[in-house]
């Protein structure tokens, strides 16, 4: 019997990724069971708790060797109990999996990541992500503490998700797959059928994947902010947003 590895999709909190889990679940990916591992309406799988205990360490640098083989076992271990059966594809969505990206790895050598990338100014104006994230100092420097909440969350953004492109680009060629969430609710037919074919599988749920993918009204939100702010955070932003194809208007 072959045990397949997972499909994982990750990017930032808000960044658009619970449609790409519907997409899987559309085309027979097995992506948990309802009420039991997914949390209600955003179809992340219920890691929580190890997601809590782990990540914010783990971006600081905190953890040791052992503690680091330590954490991949846990996840390792629930996602086991999460998911039993492997004799079919499965997968999961948790944004918070491509901040560790690199364990994941580990644990899954042969697995297939999905990139999500929002734009970061919708990202940081407007997104109650901003307030209260823990893991955003991590990516600062110590002159960039005073920053506001929104001029942070760019600069997160931007050092996040180049990380995690980074990362995909040296160790995962042809196992991951960066989808700016703009472009598939702008055209779904042709950003779908890119997923699908990425995944290895049958194209015979092409239709109605396409019709889950709703363009949302936030998209672009952050042009409703005053330009003074708005100019700062895109200035801080700038590289970043360049770099993944976002044009500055």
């Amino acid at each position: 019997m072959t045990v397949e590895s997972p499909v994982i999709v990750g990017g930032l909190g808000h960044s658009g990724t619970r449609i790409f889990a519907q997409i899987l679940e559309c085309n027979g990916v097995f992506v948990g069971w309802p009420r039991l591992t997914r949390k209600r309406g955003s179809y992340d799988l219920l890691l929580k708790r190890k997601l809590n205990k782990w990540v914010e360490p783990y971006l600081y640098g905190k953890l040791t060797k052992q503690e680091l083989g330590a954490m991949r076992e846990e996840f390792r271990v629930r996602l086991r109990i999460l998911f039993p059966l492997r004799s079919r594809r499965w997968g999961f969505k948790n944004p918070r999996t491509l901040l560790i990206l690199p364990e994941m790895h580990k644990i899954f050598p042969d697995m297939k990541f999905i990139h999500v990338v929002r734009d970061g100014r919708d990202m940081s104006l407007g997104n109650e992500f901003v307030s209260g994230n823990t893991y955003v100092n991590a990516f600062l420097s110590d002159d960039e503490q005073a920053l506001t909440e929104s001029e942070k969350m760019i600069l997160f953004w931007g050092r996040a998700n180049r990380k995690g492109k980074t990362y995909c680009e040296k160790h995962m060629l042809g196992q991951s797959l960066m989808v700016r969430f703009e472009e598939l609710c702008e055209d779904p037919e042709r950003v779908v059928p890119e997923i699908v074919d990425f995944l290895g599988l049958s194209r015979d749920r092409i239709e109605a994947s396409i019709s889950l993918v709703k363009r949302p009204g936030s998209i672009g939100r952050w042009r409703n902010y005053q330009g003074q702010i708005r100019g700062r955070v895109q200035k801080l932003g700038n590289e970043y947003l360049q770099e993944f194809g976002y044009a500055l208007v």
